[in-house]
């Protein structure tokens, strides 16, 4: 009889937490549909494919348009593109969008962002999200471009100042 009373115990405690918890992932689910998630994903996927072609444009400079230049272009793309749907895969950042946001939400907030996500400037901000990321991927691109530059330049002068003692060891 104990162990019957514990059990019935343990569910009536399980069993509210349980379903607010569903009801939460449902609410999540929601949202990331109203805020159009998957297909912001899927238009940064794009974005970065095209970025990707445009630096390996830029970087075979006045050759790129050598028959060469094009294939190697063109195989590098194939691949990546490939490679960029695993790495902007639906279902893997979707699990990550969830658990993100059941981390940092309750669901009475979520509700409230879903509401503003159906409301004008809610929709104004989904049709903007795809724009924001892009434009942000482009500004993180060029200072990582600017950065390498950089480190590049460090790593010449710091040859320089040792070249004497690096000729000596050889």
């Amino acid at each position: 009889m104990k162990y019957f009373t514990l059990v019935l115990v343990l569910a009536l405690l399980v069993t509210p937490a349980g379903a607010y918890e569903e009801e939460k992932l449902k609410l999540i689910k929601e949202f990331l549909v109203v805020n159009d998630a998957q297909n912001t994903l899927e238009t940064l996927r794009l974005d970065n494919v095209a970025q990707l072609k445009n630096s390996l444009v830029q970087n075979f400079g006045a050759g790129a348009n050598d028959p060469l230049a094009l294939r190697i272009i063109a195989r590098v793309m194939e691949r990546y593109t490939e490679l960029s749907h695993e790495i902007f895969n639906w279902p893997k950042w979707e699990k990550k969008y969830t658990i993100l946001y059941a981390d940092l939400f309750n669901a009475s907030e979520i509700e409230g962002i879903i509401a503003f996500y159906k409301s004008d400037a809610g929709r104004a901000m989904t049709r903007a999200t795809p724009e924001i990321g892009k434009r942000m991927q482009q500004e993180m691109f060029a200072a990582n471009n600017e950065t390498s530059a950089k480190i590049n330049a460090i790593m010449q002068e710091i040859n320089a100042e040792f070249k004497d003692e690096v000729d000596a060891l050889k």
